[in-house]
């Protein structure tokens, strides 16, 4: 299945969807999955579902780090509480998240999905 086909069958499954919501579920379920999965519908439309869920799981979790991350920036790194740290440390796990999003599962190689 090649992108044109991928981009359509994708925009059939989020008719309510943006142009940039197709393109980007598009492109997360290419990284995702391999030819074979793509191809059967059912596969595909559950595939969507799944990365639909996990896309908005690690956007509200940006947007609730995203405001802790505003009140730490205003401090002295030196003067960090225990409090401040951890939020920098969930910051970077969700952050850790999102990019395992877009990268595929656990890091793999583009062979090892295909």
């Amino acid at each position: 299945m090649n992108a044109e086909h991928l981009v359509h069958d994708v925009q059939a499954l989020m008719p309510n969807a943006s142009q940039f919501e197709v393109l980007q579920m598009a492109y997360l379920v290419s990284v995702e999955t391999n030819a074979t999965n793509r191809q059967d519908s059912s596969c595909l439309a559950q595939v969507v579902e799944e990365i639909g869920l996990r896309l908005s799981a690690a956007s509200d979790q940006f947007a609730a780090v995203a405001h802790e991350l505003s009140s730490v920036g205003r401090f002295d790194p030196c003067k960090f509480s225990t409090t401040q740290l951890w939020s920098l440390l969930r910051s970077i796990k969700v952050h850790s998240q999102l990019l395992q999003l877009y990268m595929g599962r656990f890091g793999q190689t583009s062979s090892a999905r295909s």
